[in-house]
């Protein structure tokens, strides 16, 4: 779950992916789903089905916010970066569909998460591949990002460090392809090679959502890796990091469209407070900003 602080210019952005079969019930009681309300971006991943379209129009119809989608987990099986041909063309014509069923209903943000990896990968499979569904994406008003992983600890994507997603961003953009961005995750970046600031400077002008989350680095505990732990709890996090960050993006950007910060609720009764529990939380360290 996510969210920014009221006093910044970028939008505040939610990701609820951990409460999204509850968010049916969740819009039946108003009472329930007010915690939406503080939030400008839906950030969720793509389902691709009636149901999921249906349960997004009656966001729309509830709330005012835009909406961006990431591609789900059927792409461990197809992959835009496979030596397969006939793999890698199903991948990608998989997504272009997906978005042009995504205009129809006014949803023109989507998310390319880095794939999973596979042996002796050819990279050019990979630029050439999000250059073909950026220059679909172009012809029908659609913004792609892309948002990498960490490539060996925790979830093991093909893109992970800081040089591989600049060599990624320019090859694309350098193609023409004006519609592309990052999702730039704290996490992620973290996990992979330690200097999130570094990352975060060296790929700012790239970045068009931001996404903060408490990660662990001790592998003999539960909750390693990339697990969206509470900012006040276990996990790296601090205070005074979160406040750095936010001071950094709030004076050094006017490009990034929004931030989220994302927290896992960890029980039932947790799933509907952890929106409003997160904003009360970030809201306390507003004293640390210069």
């Amino acid at each position: 779950m996510l969210m920014a602080a009221e006093q910044f210019k970028i939008k505040k952005s939610i990701i609820p992916n951990h409460l999204w079969a509850k968010l049916e019930m969740l819009l039946s009681k108003i009472e329930m789903a007010s915690p939406l309300f503080q939030y400008e971006v839906l950030e969720i991943w793509d389902e691709s089905n009636n149901d999921f379209d249906e349960c997004l129009a009656r966001i729309f119809n509830n709330i005012q916010i835009d909406v961006c989608l990431t591609s789900n987990e059927k792409f461990k099986i197809l992959n835009i970066a496979s030596n397969d041909i006939e793999n890698r063309t199903q991948a990608i014509e998989t997504i272009k569909r997906r978005l042009a069923e995504l205009s129809v209903i006014g949803i023109h943000n989507f998310t390319i998460t880095s794939p999973y990896k596979i042996a002796n990968v050819a990279y050019s499979h990979l630029y050439d591949s999000i250059i073909e569904i950026c220059q679909f994406g172009l012809s029908i008003g659609a913004s792609i990002s892309f948002e990498s992983f960490d490539t060996g600890k925790d979830k093991c994507r093909l893109i992970g460090n800081t040089d591989q997603v600049v060599e990624l961003m320019e090859h694309v953009r350098g193609s023409g392809c004006t519609n592309f961005f990052l999702t730039w995750d704290l996490g992620h970046f973290a996990l992979e090679e330690g200097d999130y600031i570094n990352s975060l400077k060296s790929l700012l002008k790239y970045i068009k959502r931001i996404h903060i989350s408490n990660y662990c680095t001790d592998k003999s505990q539960w909750y390693f890796g990339d697990k969206h732990l509470p900012f006040s709890g276990e996990g790296k996090i601090t205070e005074k990091d979160i406040a750095y960050i936010m001071d950094y993006i709030n004076k050094h950007s006017n490009h990034i469209e929004s931030i989220a910060f994302e927290v896992a609720p960890h029980s039932e009764i947790s799933i509907c407070n952890t929106p409003k529990q997160t904003y009360q939380y970030l809201n306390s360290l507003a004293y640390l900003i210069r």
